[in-house]
């Protein structure tokens, strides 16, 4: 533009960015700020660049200033710096921001100075704005914010304030000094010779992401060969990054040698088409994920345990239905052998442990040492009862479990299964359990007696990949039945405890699937819920009982895969919180770690609350859910209420009400308080219509086979009775 030249073309090109960058940091401050990070180092090489440009395409002469041509290159230079470094530099971000602000106030301040010189009337307001930018400017810099996305939206509307004005003055005294009519065919002549820039630019680019995508496609198909080199992904401990394994050895040990969880080192695309998944059945969803996770293991091995674990086990072919009911898409995970959850994992963990064992020629016999607060003991049951090579023992906190899920216990049978009741709480169970798999002497017993410990809660790599599958498998009935169009966005509502089912939703979406919002849903046990609000994570408060017992939980243990992800996979960092968890009971994420979590919504109910939506969704919808789930579907109500947000969503339903009848039924009416918990059976078979499991009517009659009840200080030495050592 002629008529913009020298120092004055350079202050509107800079205001003109300040504009664009005001606006870009509205809209993006709520996002983590590494990516804010990116996105500013981009900003700044595209600003390098234009002012390059600028200065190149102007006439330069001795008098002609080259402010632009200096400014381009330390801003480019500034930008590839930033985006190199942004890992380490990403803290001193908003200082940055603040300096900029300072800059916006001074160039400002000088419009304001020529305006009064001009006689402009408007000076003194331009004057006051830059008086302010000055002064936020300083603010920034020596008091920062307390939250990071309040300050990066004051500094945007701070820049897209004097930016916008210092352009407006800039035209306005180029209008004052040329005219009108001169400007105007300075800013068309401008549009034109930048229209047709843009447009040969944009045939270049359009060329080469066609050869971008071609390559891209090509390396897909010669990834999903048979017979072709796939990535092997490799499992590390959250603790120690210099442990590592594969997806078998992973399986096989279960926990970490210093009590840290595998975690993948990469989590690969789900590089498959979401139309082509809503044509699958949940058998073939399930190879297409597992297959991208569990690289060590054939075809051959992995369709061989997929197609065993999910059979006729499952009273429906879709293994885990969707139903609509309350406004949202109820995710039935419950239709397996033991009608709970935890079947979708732990129908397929046998088949995996022992053929891990197969590949890794293991000897010994594997001891599945489990703590459960109440689905995960009979699942694992169920699963491993008289699998050749492998033992059982299931610890539960013998006063925290409902009565059918005791039932379904202690009446289970098979050779090589043992199920113990503590005096304690799950958080017991599940540390006394840890404390064995560490126990380094212990090990070496079990090794002489040709025994080795493995684990079937949710710590295993084995039981959490399984479960991503059944929100690939969602998403795609979703698709299936028209809710949604391939690409769209839904919501996951996880009622949660130990953090596992929710992170398995969470690793979905690092493998593509798209998932907009991750709400957490808690019981009165509301750990979860103050760590998402607050950043600290403090088990030191009192454990409730509540009417949702496998949600009873003050140690989230899958927690720690999420906070070893948001440390930058950081094992030091992980290491260190963990051990504040183990020594103080708490730690508090750093507010880096902290803006990472900005996908999550945590939310608890209150137990009359929880009943409350039982009784309602019965009444409006005719559906009847368990304890777990009316949790979750409360927490939707509580999340859709405060934000607004109507994006189809996908609400996991953990549990059939046959496993919590009495809780269910009197939350529908009081005056079912007298029956007896069979009778009750019998009243929800009549008033849903829904057919009683068969799981439920296998235990009318069955013998107790489990009595044992042992002190949690009493833990090891009741396996070691077990076992024989």
């Amino acid at each position: 533009m002629k008529l913009f030249r020298g120092m004055r073309g350079s202050i509107l090109v800079f205001s003109i960015i300040y504009v664009l960058i005001g606006l870009i940091l509205l809209v993006v401050s709520d996002a983590p700020l590494l990516a804010i990070s990116y996105i500013f180092s981009v900003l700044l090489i595209v600003t390098g660049v234009v002012l390059i440009m600028y200065y190149i395409g102007r006439d330069v002469t001795a008098e002609n200033e080259s402010y632009d041509l200096v400014a381009g290159v330390v801003a480019a230079t500034a930008g590839i710096y930033l985006m190199i470094n942004a890992k380490v530099l990403y803290p001193w971000l908003p200082a940055v921001m603040g300096f900029m602000v300072l800059i916006s106030g001074l160039i400002t301040f000088q419009n304001a100075l020529d305006m009064r010189r001009m006689k402009q009337v408007f000076w003194a307001p331009v004057f006051l704005v830059a008086l302010g930018s000055l002064a936020l400017g300083f603010v920034i810099l020596f008091y920062p914010f307390e939250k990071t996305t309040n300050m990066l939206r004051v500094i945007g509307a701070s820049l897209l304030l004097s930016g916008g004005i210092d352009v407006i003055t800039a035209i306005w005294q180029a209008v004052r000094m040329h005219g009108a009519k001169a400007v105007t065919e300075d800013v068309k002549a401008a549009v034109v010779n930048l229209k047709d820039e843009v447009v040969e630019t944009a045939i270049e680019v359009k060329k080469e992401v066609a050869t971008a995508k071609e390559n891209k496609y090509n390396k897909a198909l010669e990834k999903t060969k048979g017979n072709g080199e796939k990535m092997e992904v490799i499992y590390s401990s959250t603790r120690n990054a210099a442990e590592t394994a594969t997806a078998s050895q992973a399986i096989l040990k279960g926990l970490a040698e210093n009590g840290g969880l595998f975690v993948p080192n990469t989590i690969p695309a789900l590089d498959i088409s979401l139309e082509t998944l809503a044509n699958m059945s949940y058998q073939e969803v399930a190879y297409e994920v597992m297959c991208r996770m569990f690289t060590d293991f054939t075809e051959e091995e992995l369709k061989y345990c997929i197609n065993s674990a999910y059979d006729s086990k499952f009273d429906t072919p879709e293994i885990a239905p969707l139903k609509k009911a309350h406004g949202a898409n109820y995710l039935e995970l419950f239709h397996g052998s033991t009608i709970a959850f935890k079947d979708m994992a732990l129908s397929i963990l046998p088949y995996l442990l022992t053929t891990s064992a197969k590949k890794n020629q293991v000897k010994n016999d594997i001891v599945i040492l489990t703590a459960t607060s109440g689905d995960t003991g009979k699942a694992a049951l169920a699963g491993f009862a008289d699998v050749p090579g492998t033992k059982i023992i299931v610890f539960y906190p013998k006063h925290g479990v409902s009565p059918i899920q005791e039932k379904q216990m202690v009446t289970q049978r098979g050779a090589n299964t043992s199920v113990v009741g503590i005096i304690g709480n799950f958080d017991d169970a599940q540390t006394g359990v840890k404390n064995m798999f560490n126990d380094k002497e212990l090990a070496k017993e079990m090794d002489a007696a040709n025994m080795q410990f493995s684990s079937a809660n949710s710590i295993n790599i084995g039981r959490l990949v399984p479960q991503m599958v059944y929100y690939v498998y969602a998403y795609s009935r979703l698709i299936a039945d028209g809710t949604i169009k391939a690409g769209d966005k839904i919501n996951v509502v996880v009622p949660t405890g130990n953090f596992g089912n929710i992170l398995a939703a969470y690793y979905a979406k690092e493998m593509g699937l798209p998932i907009a919002k991750f709400i957490c849903a808690s019981n009165e046990n509301k750990v979860l819920y103050d760590f998402f609000r607050t950043g600290e994570y403090d088990k030191n408060r009192e454990f409730i009982l509540t009417s949702s017992p496998s949600m009873d939980i003050l140690i989230s243990s899958n927690l720690e895969r999420l906070i070893y992800k948001i440390a930058g996979n950081n094992a030091e960092k992980n290491a260190e919180l963990m051990k504040a968890l183990n020594t103080e009971g708490k730690y508090v994420i750093t507010p880096e770690m902290k803006e990472k979590l900005s996908e999550f919504f945590g939310g608890y109910a209150s137990e009359e609350e929880t009943a409350e939506t039982i009784k309602k969704v019965y009444e409006e919808d005719k559906y009847i859910m368990d304890t777990h789930t009316a949790v979750a579907a409360t927490v939707y109500d509580k999340y859709v209420a405060e934000t607004g947000d109507t994006t189809p969503t996908v609400i996991a339903s953990t549990a059939s009400p046959y496993k919590f009848t009495r809780s269910v039924m009197n939350a529908i009416d009081h005056t079912y308080d007298s029956k007896t918990d069979f009778e009750l059976i019998d009243e929800l078979n009549k008033i849903s219509g829904v057919a009683i499991p068969q799981a439920i009517e296998d235990i009318r009659s069955a013998p107790v086979l489990h009595d044992t009840v042992c002190d949690k200080s009493e833990m090891e030495a009741t396996v070691k009775s077990i076992l024989k050592l």
